[in-house]
């Protein structure tokens, strides 16, 4: 493949082009981390992807964003290198953290005095009791600190998922019916996916792709 990647393209078994986004891609280690849009995703199935490089008479075209509006996704943020939104591709205020090794490609180490600001006023965000979703790959290295927050400053306006001692998650969502108080406990010093959703009343709290909570 090209230095870069950008040769690289991604197919279905019947030949339909996937669209996908390099996150990482470092020739001198041979590590790569590349996300790749699926139209369906079937339990308990396995899927045939193809992948294809080099330079050919009849490359396949460039495919549509992974992470835009059209799939779902109001703001993605990988963490690595360059901090933006990869929706809008607002750059990210980055008060100082560090570059770490993520559980996929790169990620950012945030302390009690440095973090990411992404604006004050979202406006492609849902608001009132729009269903959402909030998810984060996380290693705390010690409790009573915020994940990721976003909404206005105003009761049932803002999602903010912390995490509390004992080790725990806990969804503050401003005196909505979207809180949350996770059970299960989260060990310290270990990667953790945690995903929060809302719909209709019906928050739930996912940890490690296992329901936590659920609370009408």
């Amino acid at each position: 493949a090209l230095p870069d990647g950008s040769d690289v393209r991604f197919t279905s078994a019947d030949g339909t082009a996937l669209a996908h986004q390099i996150e990482e891609w470092d020739p001198s280690t041979q590590r790569a981390a590349v996300w790749v849009r699926i139209p369906l995703i079937r339990g308990n199935d396995q899927q045939e992807l193809r992948i294809h490089w080099g330079a050919t008479s009849t490359p396949l075209p460039a495919t549509s964003p992974v992470f835009d509006a059209s799939n779902g996704y109001a703001g993605v943020w990988h963490l690595g290198t360059i901090a933006r939104d990869e929706v809008t591709g607002t750059p990210t205020k980055d008060s100082g953290t560090a570059a770490t090794r993520g559980i996929i490609g790169t990620a950012r180490h945030f302390d009690r005095d440095h973090g990411l600001a992404c604006g004050t006023q979202p406006t492609s965000f849902p608001s009132g009791s729009a269903s959402h979703s909030t998810e984060a790959w996380i290693r705390p290295l010690r409790p009573n600190a915020t994940i990721v927050g976003w909404g206005t400053e105003k009761a049932q306006g803002k999602v903010v998922v912390q995490f509390r001692s004992p080790p725990h998650v806990v969804v503050d969502a401003y005196f909505s019916d979207a809180n949350v108080n996770g059970k299960t406990h989260v060990p310290t010093g270990e990667w953790t996916h945690v995903l929060h959703t809302y719909e209709k009343g019906m928050p739930r709290l996912y940890v490690n792709g296992q329901l936590d909570t659920e609370s009408p």
